[in-house]
């Protein structure tokens, strides 16, 4: 998902990504003592910086121990994973890794609470006394695939030559005759691994599924750095996504089983960033199709997150109108001041004097200012942040050769329509490719579930992970470009795709010619000048004609 660590529109937490649910608790029932640790713990910790707050720990068992989820609906995050869980002797501990928490806690002798702490990466303990719930622990997520699948299931690991790193993912490979049209899935943005594992959905894992049971072979991949994907993840860039997802498309392109001629990429989010980065690279990617890709850069798009976030969650126009200002004004200096240590600055002055304004109340909540300033600078001067403010993705968008489909969610408030669609549709007027078109799927969400209102609290209780109005759209267009290749289609329809590639060739914009084709001896390429004076015509000039005819454009 986008905003990674930009989401300003509320001062941060000192615990780091502590998980927040609401402070009115839902009432606690008594239940016969149980056995064992399997339920949903809650409890209220209490935190000089953060005042008292909400936790929950949802903990099951499994073949090797125990798993679990850390969560909280009104911090919008979900399902952050339990690691190294072990229940012993009645004491229980387990860490949150996407936190930076630990937590031991010994079970009472009703076996209705765990009193124990929790620390924090820097040694840092908490006094938390946690109370069972009612309630499944695990979450219901209907549309996830279960072992065995009818198809072929393969970790792997291939290499980013250019980056010295290795990367980690899982090839999927339908039943049938290969090589196989396939996909490669990027996640959003995140420490996401393969499955894209947010709010308690795994996205990718679902849309690999549907794609590989309708004949596609999918790769999707960790991230570097994340998982089992080696690399920095801390200094990675959208740019650096792009590399490895460009490493990824190389490497299919060694695979027997895939047709190196049919490979298109589906990005989520940021993987909607990195999409036409890698098209724009290569001329191996066959089609790509951006699910909530955003087409404004990240200081924009951050400032229309904070103003959505707050409205939807009914603040006063008054805090509205001051968050969106601050979040301008803090990508104003990332986005114009080129030097780091004048940024930071800037940038610290600009967070106390956020504060300085806040109500007093929420002002001493806080703590040590000055402290908490010099941590926000950190993160907004952080690598990928900086990247995101600062990049506009509209020029690379008007420089994809290949069929390109963006997919909105009408609801969606974190790359929302209301800003994204307008660019996204001169961009593609403006440029190369003539086959690229949109869809805004009404009361879809940035994740693509059928919503309410779109919000992010929303995400973990809506137990659908992809809404069928969405996978329907996506399996059609892929299926139909990965359908036939040559000069005419088997629904007798002329492949754009070769239409274009023939005038880059005429106009001397594209020099090889692929191992398929052959050009005639006698026929030399026009020079690209553009004038129709002069008998020549530039590739740029002949998809405008082609747009105007079509009635996309308006003028000569």
């Amino acid at each position: 998902m986008m905003g990674q660590g930009c989401s300003l529109g509320r001062p941060g937490v000192l615990l780091g990504l502590l998980l927040l649910i609401p402070a009115a608790a839902p009432p606690l029932r008594a239940q016969a003592a149980p056995t064992a640790i399997e339920a949903v713990w809650a409890g209220p910790l209490k935190a000089p910086a953060v005042g008292e707050i909400w936790l929950r720990i949802r903990v099951w068992a499994t073949d090797k121990g125990y798993a679990g989820g850390y969560d909280s609906p009104d911090q919008q995050a979900m399902d952050a994973r339990l690691v190294d869980t072990t229940f012993q002797t009645n004491v229980f501990h387990c860490r949150v890794m996407t936190a930076g928490v630990s937590y031991d806690g010994t079970l009472s002798a009703d076996g209705q609470t765990l009193t124990g702490t929790l620390k924090t990466d820097d040694g840092t303990g908490y006094q938390l006394t946690l109370r069972r719930l009612p309630g499944n622990p695990k979450l219901r997520r209907p549309q996830e695939p279960l072992e065995p699948y009818p198809y072929g299931s393969f970790r792997l690991s291939f290499p980013n030559p250019r980056a010295g790193i290795t990367l980690a993912g899982t090839l999927t490979l339908p039943p049938g005759t290969d090589p196989f049209a396939t996909i490669l899935l990027v996640a959003g943005s995140g420490p996401n691994k393969r499955d894209e594992e947010v709010y308690g959905h795994r996205p990718l894992l679902v849309l690999s599924d549907l794609l590989t049971r309708r004949g596609f072979a999918v790769l999707r991949y960790d991230k570097r750095g994340v998982g089992e994907s080696k690399g920095d993840y801390s200094q990675a860039t959208t740019a650096d996504f792009a590399d490895d997802a460009l490493a990824a498309v190389e490497y299919l392109k060694t695979r027997a089983e895939v047709d190196p001629k049919r490979i298109g990429i589906i990005g989520h989010s940021e993987g909607g960033l990195v999409a036409p980065l890698v098209a724009t690279k290569t001329k191996d990617v066959a089609f790509i199709l951006l699910m909530a890709g955003p087409s404004v850069s990240g200081a924009v798009t951050a400032a229309a997150q904070v103003e959505l976030l707050l409205r939807g969650e009914g603040a006063p126009q008054a805090q509205i109108d001051r968050d969106v200002a601050f979040q301008k004004q803090i990508a104003s200096i990332v986005v114009q001041e080129l030097d780091s240590a004048v940024a930071a600055t800037k940038l610290r002055a600009a967070f106390l004097a956020y504060f300085a304004s806040l109500p007093e109340a929420e002002r001493a909540a806080l703590g040590d200012l000055n402290a908490l300033a010099d941590s926000k600078v950190q993160e907004v001067l952080a690598p990928w942040t900086v990247n995101y403010f600062r990049y506009d993705p509209a020029p690379t968008l008007r420089q994809v050769e290949c069929p390109l489909l963006a997919l909105f969610g009408g609801h969606d408030v974190q790359v929302p329509p209301s800003v994204n669609l307008t660019p996204l549709v001169q961009a593609l007027v403006d440029g190369v490719t003539i086959d690229g078109s949109y869809q805004e799927l009404p009361e879809l969400n940035h994740l693509f579930q059928t919503s309410a209102t779109g919000l992010l609290k929303e995400y973990a209780r809506i137990e659908e992970t992809l809404a069928p109005a969405a996978t329907d759209v996506i399996l059609d267009w892929v299926v139909r470009q990965a359908s036939a290749r040559g000069d005419v289609n088997a629904d007798g329809k002329v492949n754009i795709a070769d239409v274009v590639l023939c005038l880059r060739i005429v106009a001397g914009l594209h020099t090889s010619v692929p191992p398929d084709m052959t050009r005639r001896a006698d026929v030399a390429p026009v020079s690209p000048t553009g004038v129709v004076g002069d008998g020549h015509v530039s590739v740029a000039d002949v998809v405008r004609l082609l747009k105007q005819v079509a009635g996309l454009v308006v003028g000569p």
